[in-house]
């Protein structure tokens, strides 16, 4: 089996040294910076029917002004990060601008487009190379600040949030089929299935004045619908709410607690769209710490 990448977000995954972390993060766009300066950005997402990288940098030279952002060969090891991309499937133009070289990604399979920027004498060209496209999986990695899940490639990250304590992702699957470019608008209202992953740190501060039971309690009481399954370190529930004139909504849940990295998983889904017990299993089996 592969080696997991370092960082996998909403459709890509790359390779990146520990020393390089998110410093600004959007559904769409990744910031690294390592000892607070920037190394690398990136801003990605999907575009229907044909795409000219050639439209996309004139469009970009036009937006930065007096950038000069021009298509380059910027030596050997940019050139080999290229062969690697293409041999993945994706199309590949390398750029250089004033202090920066980068690349415009695009795969003709899946719609994603990739703009990358790596400031000089940054040595950008093996991270480059690692990218990788995620979204003609089944699933979807997910790795970032020490958790690693996967999700059904149907379940569109709606929302985010990285707290100190306390982070979340949370993903809708429409009942409708939405256009490879949607936006949260599009998907957010109408039938469908809502997927929330949590985490909650340092557990043993969380759990010091209370019983695991009663913490969940006080935590997920608005969102445990249906019976109830306890274990020592787990609580499980799954239940159909009826509501009047309209669809009933199916829940179900997970909640447990890992000793081992100190934290408090969930996942819980809700929706007039079911879950399937077996796919359910499978991402809360894997969720957890990197």
């Amino acid at each position: 089996m592969p080696e997991a990448p370092s960082i996998a977000w909403n459709g890509i995954s790359l390779d990146a040294p520990p020393e390089w972390e998110p410093s600004i993060l959007e559904r769409d766009f990744m910031r690294l910076e390592q000892d607070g300066r920037p190394v690398a950005e990136l801003k990605w997402r999907r575009v229907q029917g044909r795409f000219s990288a050639r439209k996309h940098i004139r469009k970009l030279d036009r937006a930065f002004g007096r950038a000069d952002i021009r298509e380059a060969s910027p030596g050997p090891a940019w050139i080999e990060a290229a062969e690697s991309l293409r041999a993945s499937g994706l199309g590949v133009t390398l750029l250089e601008w004033e202090d920066s070289v980068g690349a415009v990604l695009h795969s003709p399979a899946t719609g994603l487009a990739v703009l990358a920027q790596f400031p000089r004498p940054v040595a950008g060209a093996p991270v480059l190379a690692s990218l990788r496209d995620h979204w003609g999986g089944a699933t979807m990695p997910w790795r970032l600040f020490g958790i690693r899940a996967r999700v059904p490639s149907d379940f569109l990250l709606d929302t985010f949030r990285f707290h100190p304590g306390r982070y979340g992702l949370e993903f809708r699957r429409p009942k409708r089929s939405v256009s490879v470019d949607a936006r949260p608008g599009d998907f957010r209202r109408g039938p469908g299935a809502s997927l929330v992953l949590e985490r909650h740190a340092p557990a043993d501060a969380m759990l010091a004045k209370q019983g695991f039971e009663t913490w969940i309690e006080e935590n997920y009481r608005k969102v445990i619908v249906g019976t109830e399954t306890k274990d020592t370190n787990m609580i499980y529930w799954k239940g159909i709410q009826k509501r009047f004139l309209r669809f009933s909504l199916r829940h179900q849940g997970r909640v447990w607690r890992d000793p081992a990295a100190n934290a408090v998983f969930a996942v819980y889904a809700h929706g007039e769209q079911d879950i399937a017990e077996a796919t359910f299993n499978q991402i809360c089996n894997d969720y957890g710490a990197v």
